[in-house]
Protein backbone atom coordinates (compact mmCIF):
# COMPACT_ATOMS: atom_id res chain seq x y z
CA UNK A 1 0.00 0.00 0.00
CA UNK A 2 0.94 3.62 -0.44
CA UNK A 3 0.49 5.65 2.74
CA UNK A 4 0.47 9.43 2.46
CA UNK A 5 1.64 11.43 5.48
CA UNK A 6 1.49 15.15 6.22
CA UNK A 7 5.10 15.37 7.44
CA UNK A 8 5.41 19.16 7.18
CA UNK A 9 5.89 19.70 10.93
CA UNK A 10 8.88 17.33 10.97
CA UNK A 11 10.91 19.97 9.15
CA UNK A 12 10.85 22.48 12.03
CA UNK A 13 14.25 23.44 13.41
CA UNK A 14 12.76 24.50 16.75
CA UNK A 15 10.43 21.57 17.29
CA UNK A 16 7.65 21.85 19.86
CA UNK A 17 4.68 19.55 20.49
CA UNK A 18 3.68 18.55 16.94
CA UNK A 19 7.23 18.37 15.59
CA UNK A 20 8.32 16.32 18.58
CA UNK A 21 5.48 13.90 17.85
CA UNK A 22 5.67 13.48 14.09
CA UNK A 23 9.45 13.15 13.75
CA UNK A 24 9.98 10.21 16.17
CA UNK A 25 6.86 8.36 15.01
CA UNK A 26 8.12 8.43 11.43
CA UNK A 27 11.56 7.22 12.57
CA UNK A 28 10.00 4.28 14.40
CA UNK A 29 7.62 3.42 11.55
CA UNK A 30 10.61 3.33 9.22
CA UNK A 31 12.24 0.69 11.45
CA UNK A 32 9.27 -1.67 11.55
CA UNK A 33 7.57 -1.28 8.17
CA UNK A 34 9.58 -2.38 5.15
CA UNK A 35 6.48 -3.39 3.18
CA UNK A 36 4.27 -0.35 2.73
CA UNK A 37 5.43 2.71 0.82
CA UNK A 38 5.17 6.10 2.49
CA UNK A 39 4.84 9.41 0.68
CA UNK A 40 6.01 12.10 3.10
CA UNK A 41 4.36 15.33 1.98
CA UNK A 42 6.29 18.40 3.06
CA UNK A 43 6.76 22.08 2.21
CA UNK A 44 10.50 22.05 3.09
CA UNK A 45 13.27 19.42 2.87
CA UNK A 46 12.94 16.69 5.48
CA UNK A 47 15.80 15.45 7.68
CA UNK A 48 17.68 12.80 5.72
CA UNK A 49 17.26 10.17 8.43
CA UNK A 50 13.50 10.11 7.77
CA UNK A 51 14.02 8.99 4.18
CA UNK A 52 14.66 5.47 2.87
CA UNK A 53 13.71 3.17 -0.01
CA UNK A 54 10.07 3.10 1.09
CA UNK A 55 9.89 6.49 2.88
CA UNK A 56 9.87 8.95 0.01
CA UNK A 57 9.93 12.72 0.29
CA UNK A 58 7.21 14.51 -1.68
CA UNK A 59 8.34 18.11 -1.59
CA UNK A 60 5.57 20.58 -2.41
CA UNK A 61 7.05 24.11 -2.42
CA UNK A 62 5.82 26.34 0.39
CA UNK A 63 2.69 28.28 -0.42
CA UNK A 64 0.30 30.42 1.62
CA UNK A 65 -2.51 27.90 1.27
CA UNK A 66 -0.32 24.78 1.40
CA UNK A 67 -2.67 22.68 3.56
CA UNK A 68 -5.90 23.83 1.96
CA UNK A 69 -4.89 23.90 -1.73
CA UNK A 70 -1.44 22.48 -2.58
CA UNK A 71 -1.62 19.33 -0.47
CA UNK A 72 -5.18 18.36 -1.54
CA UNK A 73 -4.31 18.80 -5.22
CA UNK A 74 -1.26 16.57 -4.81
CA UNK A 75 -3.30 13.92 -3.00
CA UNK A 76 -5.83 13.95 -5.84
CA UNK A 77 -3.03 13.27 -8.31
CA UNK A 78 -1.16 10.65 -6.26
CA UNK A 79 -4.21 8.73 -4.98
CA UNK A 80 -2.53 7.05 -1.96
CA UNK A 81 -4.33 4.06 -0.44
CA UNK A 82 -4.39 5.74 2.96
CA UNK A 83 -3.42 9.04 4.51
CA UNK A 84 -2.22 10.02 7.97
CA UNK A 85 -3.00 13.55 9.18
CA UNK A 86 -0.82 14.41 12.17
CA UNK A 87 -2.15 17.96 11.99
CA UNK A 88 -5.73 18.93 11.41
CA UNK A 89 -7.91 19.67 9.58
CA UNK A 90 -7.65 16.68 7.31
CA UNK A 91 -7.20 17.89 3.73
CA UNK A 92 -9.82 17.76 1.01
CA UNK A 93 -9.22 14.90 -1.44
CA UNK A 94 -7.87 12.72 1.36
CA UNK A 95 -8.62 9.04 0.64
CA UNK A 96 -11.36 7.05 2.32
CA UNK A 97 -8.80 5.44 4.64
CA UNK A 98 -7.61 8.56 6.45
CA UNK A 99 -6.33 8.57 10.03
CA UNK A 100 -6.37 11.74 12.11
CA UNK A 101 -4.43 12.30 15.34
CA UNK A 102 -6.24 14.67 17.72
CA UNK A 103 -3.77 16.00 20.28
CA UNK A 104 -6.01 17.83 22.74
CA UNK A 105 -9.17 19.90 23.21
CA UNK A 106 -7.63 22.89 24.92
CA UNK A 107 -9.86 25.39 23.14
CA UNK A 108 -12.87 23.84 24.87
CA UNK A 109 -11.33 24.26 28.31
CA UNK A 110 -9.57 27.59 27.72
CA UNK A 111 -11.54 29.43 25.01
CA UNK A 112 -10.09 32.77 26.13
CA UNK A 113 -6.65 31.60 25.00
CA UNK A 114 -7.80 31.43 21.39
CA UNK A 115 -9.28 33.93 18.97
CA UNK A 116 -12.86 33.34 17.75
CA UNK A 117 -11.42 32.33 14.37
CA UNK A 118 -9.01 29.81 15.95
CA UNK A 119 -11.84 28.29 17.99
CA UNK A 120 -14.05 27.93 14.92
CA UNK A 121 -11.25 26.39 12.88
CA UNK A 122 -10.36 23.88 15.60
CA UNK A 123 -14.00 22.95 16.09
CA UNK A 124 -14.47 22.53 12.34
CA UNK A 125 -11.36 20.36 12.10
CA UNK A 126 -12.58 17.93 14.77
CA UNK A 127 -16.07 17.73 13.25
CA UNK A 128 -14.54 17.06 9.83
CA UNK A 129 -12.43 14.24 11.29
CA UNK A 130 -15.49 12.73 12.96
CA UNK A 131 -17.42 12.88 9.72
CA UNK A 132 -14.79 11.68 7.24
CA UNK A 133 -11.82 10.01 8.94
CA UNK A 134 -11.84 6.22 9.00
CA UNK A 135 -9.93 6.15 12.28
CA UNK A 136 -9.36 8.82 14.94
CA UNK A 137 -6.38 8.55 17.28
CA UNK A 138 -6.12 10.32 20.65
CA UNK A 139 -3.18 10.31 23.02
CA UNK A 140 -4.91 9.26 26.26
CA UNK A 141 -8.06 7.79 27.74
CA UNK A 142 -8.80 11.23 29.18
CA UNK A 143 -8.66 12.74 25.70
CA UNK A 144 -10.95 9.99 24.48
CA UNK A 145 -13.45 10.89 27.21
CA UNK A 146 -13.20 14.59 26.29
CA UNK A 147 -13.82 13.79 22.63
CA UNK A 148 -16.96 11.86 23.58
CA UNK A 149 -18.10 14.65 25.92
CA UNK A 150 -17.74 17.50 23.44
CA UNK A 151 -18.46 15.79 20.10
CA UNK A 152 -19.99 12.33 20.76
CA UNK A 153 -18.53 10.59 17.67
CA UNK A 154 -18.83 6.95 16.69
CA UNK A 155 -16.49 5.65 19.39
CA UNK A 156 -15.80 2.42 17.50
CA UNK A 157 -13.38 4.33 15.25
CA UNK A 158 -11.56 6.09 18.13
CA UNK A 159 -8.27 4.56 19.31
CA UNK A 160 -5.87 5.55 22.06
CA UNK A 161 -2.23 5.81 20.97
CA UNK A 162 -0.09 7.01 23.91
CA UNK A 163 3.01 8.91 22.86
CA UNK A 164 6.63 8.41 23.84
CA UNK A 165 9.44 10.81 24.71
CA UNK A 166 12.91 11.77 23.57
CA UNK A 167 15.02 9.11 25.28
CA UNK A 168 18.27 10.76 24.13
CA UNK A 169 17.75 13.84 26.29
CA UNK A 170 19.76 12.53 29.22
CA UNK A 171 22.58 11.21 27.02
CA UNK A 172 23.35 14.12 24.72
CA UNK A 173 23.52 17.23 26.90
CA UNK A 174 24.81 20.73 26.33
CA UNK A 175 25.47 23.09 29.27
CA UNK A 176 23.36 26.26 29.45
CA UNK A 177 25.62 29.19 30.34
CA UNK A 178 22.92 31.01 32.33
CA UNK A 179 22.78 28.16 34.86
CA UNK A 180 26.00 26.16 34.40
CA UNK A 181 27.88 28.38 36.84
CA UNK A 182 25.16 28.41 39.47
CA UNK A 183 26.24 27.13 42.86
CA UNK A 184 22.62 27.19 44.04
CA UNK A 185 20.06 24.47 43.24
CA UNK A 186 17.17 25.33 40.92
CA UNK A 187 13.61 24.32 40.20
CA UNK A 188 12.71 23.93 36.53
CA UNK A 189 9.54 24.93 34.67
CA UNK A 190 9.24 23.65 31.06
CA UNK A 191 6.53 24.65 28.62
CA UNK A 192 5.02 27.69 26.99
CA UNK A 193 4.76 30.65 29.38
CA UNK A 194 0.99 30.80 29.44
CA UNK A 195 -2.20 30.50 31.41
CA UNK A 196 -2.86 26.87 30.47
CA UNK A 197 0.58 25.80 31.69
CA UNK A 198 -0.13 27.66 34.95
CA UNK A 199 3.23 29.45 34.88
CA UNK A 200 1.89 32.25 37.06
CA UNK A 201 1.13 29.90 39.96
CA UNK A 202 4.57 28.33 39.56
CA UNK A 203 6.14 31.78 40.01
CA UNK A 204 3.88 32.63 42.97
CA UNK A 205 4.63 29.27 44.61
CA UNK A 206 8.36 29.83 44.17
CA UNK A 207 8.04 33.30 45.76
CA UNK A 208 6.27 31.77 48.76
CA UNK A 209 8.88 29.01 48.99
CA UNK A 210 11.66 31.63 49.03
CA UNK A 211 9.87 33.69 51.65
CA UNK A 212 9.58 30.69 53.95
CA UNK A 213 13.04 29.19 53.45
CA UNK A 214 15.29 32.18 52.62
CA UNK A 215 17.22 29.65 50.50
CA UNK A 216 19.48 30.47 47.58
CA UNK A 217 17.44 28.26 45.19
CA UNK A 218 16.49 29.59 41.76
CA UNK A 219 13.58 29.07 39.39
CA UNK A 220 14.42 28.50 35.71
CA UNK A 221 11.65 29.07 33.16
CA UNK A 222 11.99 27.40 29.74
CA UNK A 223 9.51 28.11 26.94
CA UNK A 224 8.20 30.62 24.48
CA UNK A 225 5.63 33.25 25.45
CA UNK A 226 1.94 32.40 25.09
CA UNK A 227 -1.44 33.67 26.28
CA UNK A 228 -1.00 35.07 29.77
CA UNK A 229 2.77 35.61 29.56
CA UNK A 230 2.31 39.34 30.15
CA UNK A 231 0.73 38.59 33.53
CA UNK A 232 3.67 36.36 34.41
CA UNK A 233 6.17 39.07 33.48
CA UNK A 234 4.19 41.70 35.39
CA UNK A 235 4.18 39.50 38.49
CA UNK A 236 7.92 38.82 38.27
CA UNK A 237 8.63 42.53 37.78
CA UNK A 238 6.62 43.34 40.91
CA UNK A 239 8.74 41.07 43.13
CA UNK A 240 11.52 42.45 45.34
CA UNK A 241 14.85 42.74 43.50
CA UNK A 242 16.57 40.03 45.55
CA UNK A 243 13.79 37.58 44.62
CA UNK A 244 13.36 38.73 41.03
CA UNK A 245 17.02 37.98 40.24
CA UNK A 246 16.47 34.35 41.28
CA UNK A 247 13.99 33.77 38.45
CA UNK A 248 15.83 33.02 35.20
CA UNK A 249 13.84 33.08 31.94
CA UNK A 250 15.61 31.24 29.12
CA UNK A 251 12.94 31.20 26.40
CA UNK A 252 13.41 28.42 23.83
CA UNK A 253 16.33 26.02 24.37
CA UNK A 254 17.67 23.16 22.22
CA UNK A 255 16.91 19.53 23.07
CA UNK A 256 20.48 18.98 24.29
CA UNK A 257 20.25 22.04 26.53
CA UNK A 258 16.91 20.81 27.84
CA UNK A 259 18.48 17.49 28.76
CA UNK A 260 21.15 19.36 30.72
CA UNK A 261 18.55 21.39 32.61
CA UNK A 262 16.47 18.33 33.51
CA UNK A 263 19.54 16.47 34.75
CA UNK A 264 20.70 19.34 36.97
CA UNK A 265 17.36 20.54 38.37
CA UNK A 266 16.07 19.88 41.87
CA UNK A 267 12.86 18.87 40.16
CA UNK A 268 10.47 19.73 37.36
CA UNK A 269 7.57 21.89 38.55
CA UNK A 270 4.71 21.27 36.11
CA UNK A 271 1.32 22.26 37.58
CA UNK A 272 -0.42 22.46 34.19
CA UNK A 273 -4.15 23.11 34.12
CA UNK A 274 -4.72 20.99 31.03
CA UNK A 275 -2.63 18.59 28.93
CA UNK A 276 -3.16 16.45 25.89
CA UNK A 277 -0.30 14.22 27.01
CA UNK A 278 2.58 15.84 28.95
CA UNK A 279 5.98 15.28 27.30
CA UNK A 280 8.01 17.17 29.96
CA UNK A 281 6.99 14.73 32.69
CA UNK A 282 8.49 11.73 30.90
CA UNK A 283 11.47 13.75 29.68
CA UNK A 284 12.30 14.83 33.23
CA UNK A 285 12.00 11.27 34.53
CA UNK A 286 14.28 9.97 31.78
CA UNK A 287 16.95 12.50 32.80
CA UNK A 288 16.79 11.57 36.47
CA UNK A 289 14.71 14.46 37.73
CA UNK A 290 11.92 14.36 40.32
CA UNK A 291 8.56 15.79 39.24
CA UNK A 292 5.85 17.91 40.85
CA UNK A 293 2.74 18.01 38.69
CA UNK A 294 -1.04 18.41 38.59
CA UNK A 295 -3.60 15.91 39.85
CA UNK A 296 -5.58 16.01 36.58
CA UNK A 297 -6.72 12.96 34.67
CA UNK A 298 -4.45 13.07 31.61
CA UNK A 299 -1.33 13.65 33.66
CA UNK A 300 -2.21 10.82 36.04
CA UNK A 301 -2.22 8.44 33.06
CA UNK A 302 1.31 9.52 32.16
CA UNK A 303 2.86 10.06 35.59
CA UNK A 304 1.38 7.18 37.56
CA UNK A 305 2.70 6.99 41.12
CA UNK A 306 6.10 8.46 40.27
CA UNK A 307 5.44 12.14 41.09
CA UNK A 308 4.24 14.47 43.80
CA UNK A 309 0.75 15.61 42.84
CA UNK A 310 -0.66 19.06 43.57
CA UNK A 311 -3.90 20.92 43.13
CA UNK A 312 -2.70 23.27 40.36
CA UNK A 313 -5.03 26.06 41.50
CA UNK A 314 -3.58 26.14 45.04
CA UNK A 315 -0.33 28.07 45.27
CA UNK A 316 0.27 26.86 48.82
CA UNK A 317 0.06 23.23 47.72
CA UNK A 318 2.65 23.77 44.97
CA UNK A 319 4.91 25.66 47.36
CA UNK A 320 4.62 22.95 50.04
CA UNK A 321 5.66 20.26 47.56
CA UNK A 322 8.62 22.36 46.43
CA UNK A 323 9.68 22.61 50.07
CA UNK A 324 9.26 18.85 50.49
CA UNK A 325 11.57 18.18 47.52
CA UNK A 326 14.07 20.80 48.68
CA UNK A 327 14.33 19.39 52.21
CA UNK A 328 14.33 15.66 51.51
CA UNK A 329 17.08 13.96 49.51
CA UNK A 330 15.31 10.68 50.25
CA UNK A 331 12.05 11.91 48.71
CA UNK A 332 13.85 13.06 45.59
CA UNK A 333 15.68 9.75 45.28
CA UNK A 334 12.46 7.79 45.67
CA UNK A 335 10.70 9.80 42.96
CA UNK A 336 13.66 9.51 40.60
CA UNK A 337 13.68 5.71 40.99
CA UNK A 338 9.92 5.49 40.46
CA UNK A 339 10.23 7.72 37.41
CA UNK A 340 12.85 5.46 35.83
CA UNK A 341 10.41 2.57 36.14
CA UNK A 342 7.43 4.60 34.93
CA UNK A 343 9.01 5.64 31.62
CA UNK A 344 9.41 1.99 30.61
CA UNK A 345 5.70 2.01 29.75
CA UNK A 346 6.08 4.73 27.10
CA UNK A 347 7.93 4.88 23.80
CA UNK A 348 7.33 6.06 20.25
CA UNK A 349 8.07 2.47 19.18
CA UNK A 350 4.83 1.49 20.93
CA UNK A 351 2.99 4.39 19.26
CA UNK A 352 4.31 3.41 15.84
CA UNK A 353 3.26 -0.23 16.37
CA UNK A 354 -0.31 0.85 17.19
CA UNK A 355 -0.40 3.00 14.04
CA UNK A 356 1.06 0.25 11.83
CA UNK A 357 -1.50 -2.27 13.14
CA UNK A 358 -4.29 0.14 12.17
CA UNK A 359 -2.75 0.65 8.74
CA UNK A 360 -2.42 -3.08 8.15
CA UNK A 361 -6.05 -3.58 9.19
CA UNK A 362 -7.02 -1.79 5.97
CA UNK A 363 -6.21 -4.99 4.09
CA UNK A 364 -8.69 -7.00 6.14
CA UNK A 365 -11.67 -4.65 5.72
Amino acid sequence: MIIGVDASKATEQQKTGLGNTIYPILLELQKIDKTNQYYLYTNAPLPKELLSDNFIEKLIPSFKFWHSIKLPLTLRADKPDAFFAFTNPMPACAPKNTFVLLHDFASKFFPECYSPLERREQDRAVKLAIRKASKILVTSEANKADLKKFYNPDMSKVFVAPLGFNDKLGKEIEPVKEVSNLSAPFFLSVGRIEKRKNTLNTVLAFAKFKEETKSSAKLVLVGKNGYGSKDVKKTIDSLPDDLKKDIISLGFVTQNQLGYLYSKALCLVYPSLYEGFGFPILEAMSCGSAVITSNISTIKEVAGEAVLYVDPKKVNDISDKMLQIYKSIEERGKLISLGKENIKKFSFAITAKIILDLINDINTV
